[in-house]
């Protein structure tokens, strides 16, 4: 199944009943099944006069009854079958198929064409004089006013026959209008069925264009995170460099500023606390903690081997600065024994 088939099925019936006209068309298919049955008991008695006087039945009526019985089966099935489906929801293969506007269209043209061959044939006979007048060498009983009577009913079937043809030519416009508005409904679908497959195609593209933008974005922030987050080492040397130097807490003189880093890269300065030893000459453990001396001299620690910012744990333990040593005060009454001032 092809897509134009299978357009052409979705083309819902509510989308075209304004144009097919349901009620309407079906009673001029009831009205066709009447004008068939009239046309036909009209035709019979023409017939059966034909071959009781003459032995046979001209051409005209013998085409007419077979066209009527070829066409009263159609009419009957294209206004039951829809109504069974639409009302009932029953027979919906059958259902379907007579609602088709190509099935309508096929048997109204196929069935058109035949009751005007037949209107043209019962005509043909019906304005034939032969067929009104009689025949001398006929005796039978009865001929006088049968064969009058045929010709009135031949008459008389002409104008149904006509009308007939007329009712199956208004179906056949209708079913070309409707034929024709499905079609162009089709090929509407048709049109927004690859207008949307296009537009989708489109948006795809904006979206995996949007996509590579927004990756090429991301990496661009990731990279300058990680430039903020580890600036270049440089930069951490000059933030060492900044830091202030502390001295201890108990050291009695304040301590000289740090030594300035090395110049090579990816090595830490080294960092230098003096330490200070006072001059002890006399070891006393009576004195209180609050007389103190300042030293008279200070002889600072040599300083430290240089290590990396990143050295060992090992190594880093083993070789810690010293820790500064309390200056102790000299007695008071040892400087009053002995005159110091």
């Amino acid at each position: 199944m092809n897509a134009f088939t299978t357009v052409e099925e979705n083309t819902s019936q509510p989308t075209l009943k304004k144009y097919t006209l349901p009620r309407l068309r079906s009673w001029l298919h009831i009205a066709q099944v009447v004008f068939t049955i009239l046309s036909v008991s009209l035709i019979a008695p023409v017939i059966a006069i034909q071959l009781k006087f003459q032995g046979g039945s001209a051409p005209g009526p013998n085409y007419v009854l077979f066209v009527a019985i070829f066409t009263f089966v159609i009419p009957i099935c294209l206004v039951v079958f829809p109504w069974m489906y639409e009302s009932k929801n029953k027979m919906k293969r059958c259902g379907k198929f007579f609602l088709k506007p190509r099935t309508n269209l096929i048997f109204t043209g196929f069935y058109s064409l035949l009751w005007l061959t037949a209107g043209i044939a019962v005509t043909t006979y019906a304005i034939n004089p032969d067929s009104c007048n009689l025949d001398s060498n006929i005796k039978d009983a009865g001929y006088d006013s049968a064969w009058p009577a045929q010709c009135n009913c031949a008459r008389v079937a002409t104008v149904l026959v006509w009308i007939t043809c007329l009712l199956w030519m208004t179906t056949l416009v209708m079913a070309l209008v409707v034929f024709w508005k499905q079609k162009q409904l089709v090929q509407r679908n048709l049109q927004n069925i690859g207008k949307t497959k296009q537009e989708a195609a489109e948006v795809d593209t904006e979206l995996m264009g949007d996509d590579d933008t927004n990756e090429k974005t991301d990496v661009t922030d990731i990279d300058n995170n990680h430039h903020d987050m580890y600036p270049p080492q440089q930069q951490l040397h000059h933030h060492h460099q900044e830091q202030p130097s502390f001295s201890h807490h108990h050291s009695a003189a304040p301590v000289p500023p740090m030594s300035n880093y090395n110049s090579n890269p990816g090595i830490v300065a080294e960092v230098t606390e003096p330490s200070f030893y006072a001059n002890q000459p006399y070891p006393s453990a009576s004195m209180t903690s609050t007389q103190y001396q300042q030293p008279s001299s200070i002889t600072p620690h040599p300083p430290q081997q240089q290590q990396e910012y990143y050295g060992d744990v090992a190594v880093s333990q083993q070789h810690q600065p010293l820790l500064p040593l309390a200056v102790m005060p000299e007695p008071q009454h040892y400087k009053q024994q002995h005159g110091i001032v």
